[in-house]
């Protein structure tokens, strides 16, 4: 795998193959990787980020942890 940047320059262009313009609505599903979302949102401006169901059920455990809000047994 390559960089980011690279990668997400790759996914532009083969978008751009297939008809994406500039008013193209487009959702992207990703881990939220250090680096990721913010290499996709410079290269797709428009693009509405979703994290992926995981890490996203990780980050609100780990929100509500430190919220101090525990979880009834």
């Amino acid at each position: 795998m390559d960089s980011y940047q690279t990668v997400v320059s790759q996914m532009h262009s083969a978008g751009v193959l297939i008809g994406m313009t500039p008013k193209t609505e487009i959702v992207g599903v990703a881990d939220g990787g250090k680096g990721l979302s913010e290499e996709l949102k410079r290269q797709f401006p428009s693009m509405q980020f979703i994290l992926d169901k995981s890490h996203f059920r990780d980050h609100l455990y780990d929100t509500a942890e430190a919220l101090g809000i525990k979880q009834e047994k």
